[in-house]
């Protein structure tokens, strides 16, 4: 699984705006894709920051909403609402259950 993860800095009092458009445009837009598996969104209400970040099935997955255009206008949906240019990073998921992190100790799961 991959993610693309965004960085803002929100203009103060537009945390709300943010929000919505992430909701009811950005979100939307992705799920239209091949490969969308979810989104979540981090804030710091209190200096003016967020974090989103899209999960995809596949690098190739992520990288098709970029070529496609959607990225693109999904960023240009938050208008003013962002500070400045968001800091954007292509990153792999990796994540292990329990289990899993158990049997790399040589334990039982």
């Amino acid at each position: 699984m991959h993610a693309r993860v965004v960085s803002n800095q929100i203009q103060p009092g537009k945390m709300d705006e943010w929000l919505a458009v992430v909701r009811d445009s950005v979100v939307p837009s992705f799920k239209e894709q091949d490969g969308f598996q979810g989104f979540v969104a981090l804030i710091d209400g209190e200096h003016d920051k967020s974090v989103g970040y899209s999960m995809w099935t596949s690098a190739a997955e992520l990288a098709a909403g970029e070529t496609s255009g959607n990225y693109q206008q999904q960023i240009a949906e938050l208008g003013d609402v962002p500070a400045d240019a968001a800091a954007t990073a292509g990153w792999a998921i990796k994540a292990l259950t329990r289990a899993q992190q158990a049997q790399r100790k040589g334990k039982p799961g």
